[in-house]
């Protein structure tokens, strides 16, 4: 199957349905909704709500389980594959498409939806979310030595 190419953005609309085949490997399944608004001619906002339903092979799955819930908003990158087939009850054509995850991102545009990891910090101390913590330092950028031990 060659799917289209695309990126889409929105919310999960529930948690990820984890299963696996009898080969061992692990799938997940999720909907995203998309939403998107838009200004009408009389000034008002108007919106709608597209919903696209998500699957996910191997360690993407194992980290969708892990790190994805319900109202997380993500960005991914995947295809979009058609398949089609005829019905056995009924000789009707069906079509169906699904869109196979390539890469997910947590989208930092809403983070309250997402509980952050604690981080070790230089001083030792965890950093945490937005609640409370300080920040983790910045590096310094390299300074060129001229003692070329230094760089081995």
């Amino acid at each position: 199957m060659n799917g289209i190419h695309l990126t889409v953005a929105g919310n999960l609309t529930r948690d990820p349905e984890v299963t696996t085949t009898n080969n061992g490997t692990t799938i997940a399944k999720f909907s995203l909704a998309c939403e998107r608004s838009w200004k009408t001619p009389d000034g008002e906002w108007d919106k709608a709500v597209s919903y696209l339903d998500v699957l996910c092979w191997k360690n993407l799955a194992d980290e969708a389980e892990k790190l994805l819930t319900k109202g997380t908003r993500v960005i991914i990158d995947g295809r979009l594959d058609q398949s089609s087939w005829e019905d056995k009850e009924t000789g009707a054509k069906r079509t169906k498409f699904e869109f196979t995850a390539e890469e997910i991102a947590i989208s930092l545009r809403s983070v309250e939806s997402f509980e952050r990891r604690q981080y070790d910090n230089a001083d030792g101390g965890a950093r945490k979310g937005a609640g409370g913590g300080s920040p983790a330092p910045r590096r310094a950028p390299a300074q060129q030595s001229s003692d070329d031990s230094v760089w081995g």
